[in-house]
């Protein structure tokens, strides 16, 4: 056992998970050896209303709190405004403000639908400068989007 209580050395300093039952999409932040992590699920098989998100091909903005946009999918887009999304930033803003250095510490991921949430929140979270880590993602956000930053920017593709 590691002296910080964990077995495997990680020391997590809590984790909250967010969800809605007016809504498929789920979400946890956790804050882990000093990093905010942000996963958002993938898509359930059996959820017609996940699917339709994953289906809709229309634009629709998605912004900063400065003001900064960019195009991206709608269903996508509609996925991150779930019905949690504003206590979501707000956990991830404190958990930003907690640590060291706040645009060091921020981690968004997620596997498929999950993946493109992920880089929708990289948009309105470009403040903190976030890693963005997906798996299987389809396209979410339109080129050109100067929030979706290259070195920060890892897409695994399956």
């Amino acid at each position: 056992q590691h002296p910080n209580g964990s077995s495997h050395g990680i020391s997590l300093n809590y984790a909250h998970y967010y969800s809605s039952s007016t809504s498929p999409d789920k979400a946890i932040v956790a804050k882990v050896d000093g990093y905010c992590y942000v996963a958002f699920s993938g898509t359930e098989a059996t959820n017609l209303d996940d699917w339709l998100q994953n289906i809709d091909p229309r634009s629709e903005q998605i912004c900063n709190n400065d003001g900064g946009c960019c195009d991206a999918r709608e269903g996508f887009v509609r996925a991150y405004d779930a019905p949690f999304k504003d206590t979501l930033e707000a956990e991830v803003a404190s958990c930003a403000a907690s640590c060291y250095d706040r645009e060091e510490c921020v981690v968004l991921t997620g596997h498929s639908q999950g993946g493109a949430i992920a880089n929708i929140a990289a948009v309105a979270f470009s403040k903190y400068h976030p890693y963005v880590i997906t798996f299987g993602q389809p396209g979410a956000v339109h080129k050109p989007c100067p929030y979706i930053v290259s070195k920060r920017y890892y897409r695994f593709i399956n």
